[in-house]
């Protein structure tokens, strides 16, 4: 199955971002690997695997398990480099999750 969704809002697309929680965003942003998941038209693509999701947590998939693929388009000018905005971007996300939090925890529905 296939479901597609698309945030354009830029308000919401940070919103969304923070949902991933504190300590994935942390974990992305120091990911020695960040450039490997930035394309050339910079959009960072992250995976997280189903399961995770599935049972209330968030986790990023090692790509051998169902996984939902997300993309982020970075907002990169003339002279930035896209991993450092990455970093960046993903850092803030962060610190705004844990002060917020992010992610907004799920509970049973018959509660």
């Amino acid at each position: 199955m296939l479901i597609s969704a698309q945030i354009n809002r830029k308000k919401d697309a940070k919103t969304s971002i923070c949902q991933l929680g504190p300590g994935l965003l942390k974990e992305l942003s120091l990911s020695k690997e960040l450039h490997q998941k930035i394309d050339a038209k910079n959009v960072l693509h992250i995976r997280l695997r189903t399961s995770s999701l599935v049972s209330g947590s968030i986790e990023l998939s090692n790509g051998s398990e169902e996984q939902i693929k997300g993309r982020i388009k970075l907002e990169v000018y003339p002279g930035q480099d896209p991993v450092e905005n990455a970093r960046n971007m993903l850092a803030e996300s962060s610190i705004r999750a844990g002060e917020e939090g992010f992610p907004i925890p799920i509970t049973d529905v018959n509660d």
